[in-house]
């Protein structure tokens, strides 16, 4: 990598760096835990909250670790004592506010949303676990969401709608999504929110019936597409053969620009989720939360969503540049 490349690696991370900064000053103001303190900040309680996520990671040597490091000599009980006082309100207001900032889009004015669910132990009692679900998000390859339903254990499906229904998404949003999710309900939920979904189908869904009455799918066809109703709904049905098998995909997308091979190679994104999932449990405690509590579990996510869009969006600067190297040779 030349000087020019690095200058402009160290000059998004400076705005990155500068900006959180800027935010937990703000934040600080408002929440008078960490207005009084001489020795200690909101950084260090949230330094410990990133921290923390990470494997194999124990709060003990977090403390050690940030009280040796800090000019201030604040007692490893004390960054303790502070880091208890970051609410899951505090965390998820730093979170948005950075992903309003540096989520940036840059696929055609569409931003790709893939959904997928996924299963974690949290520490129960008697050293036992209990298995819980959540629903992961990844957005533009940057913003990883893992959200939980607070009130109960709510299945994949339920937490999609959950997810659906308590957010806004306007009229850019595409969502990626496996066979699991396709309904008459997905098509009529997208509908009425007015935005995009591309799903795939089963092959035995009710959608190729009428298909496969009019034509009959064998080794000559290798891809097709048509148009069904759905509860006075349109969407489209993308048919394509790989080495293997045959793919099913629906869509509300409909504009004339997007062709089937948009729709492939659209589609293929949805592996980055489950590569996204594998990260995380490799690398953060996702799979090993040792709390009962509600709130904790909650600081726990929220801080590992920051922890993973930053490394994300770090990693996206990085592949930025190489892309531009590539170009100019």
């Amino acid at each position: 990598m030349n000087l020019k490349n690095f200058n402009n690696i160290y000059k998004e991370i400076n705005k990155l760096s500068l900006f959180i900064k800027n935010k937990i000053k703000k934040i600080s103001n408002k929440n008078k835990n960490y207005y009084y303190s001489k020795k200690s900040d909101m950084s260090d309680a949230l330094l410990f909250n990133l921290l923390k996520t990470q494997n194999n990671s124990t709060q003990s040597s977090i403390s050690t670790f940030l009280s040796i490091n800090n000019k201030k000599k604040i007692t490893r009980q004390g960054i303790v004592k502070r880091a208890n006082n970051i609410s899951v309100n505090i965390l998820n207001e730093l979170y948005n506010d950075l992903i309003n900032k540096f989520n940036y889009n840059t696929n055609n004015n569409l931003i790709y949303n893939i959904i997928d669910g996924t299963t974690i132990n949290i520490y129960n009692n008697n050293h036992t676990y209990k298995t819980i679900n959540l629903l992961g998000i990844l957005s533009n390859n940057i913003n990883s969401n893992i959200y939980k339903n607070d009130l109960i254990n709510s299945s994949e499906i339920s937490l999609f709608y959950h997810y659906i229904n308590n957010n806004y998404f306007d009229k850019n949003n595409l969502f990626i999504l496996d066979r699991l999710y396709f309904s008459n309900k997905l098509v009529n939920t997208f509908y009425e929110k007015n935005i995009k979904f591309l799903c795939r189908i089963k092959s035995n869904s009710h959608l190729l019936n009428k298909f496969n009455q009019k034509y009959n799918i064998d080794n000559k066809i290798t891809e097709l597409s048509y148009d069904e109703m759905i509860n006075d709904n349109k969407i489209k049905v993308i048919i394509f053969k790989t080495k293997n098998d045959f793919i099913y995909l629906t869509t509300n997308l409909l504009d004339d620009k997007y062709d089937i091979e948009f729709y492939k190679e659209t589609y293929k994104k949805r592996w980055l989720i489950e590569i996204n999932f594998k990260i995380l449990k490799a690398n953060t405690n996702l799979n090993n939360i040792k709390t009962k509590k509600e709130e904790k579990i909650n600081i726990e996510l929220k801080s590992i969503n920051i922890t993973s869009f930053l490394y994300n969006y770090i990693l996206k600067l990085l592949n930025m540049i190489k892309i531009k190297i590539k170009i100019k040779k």
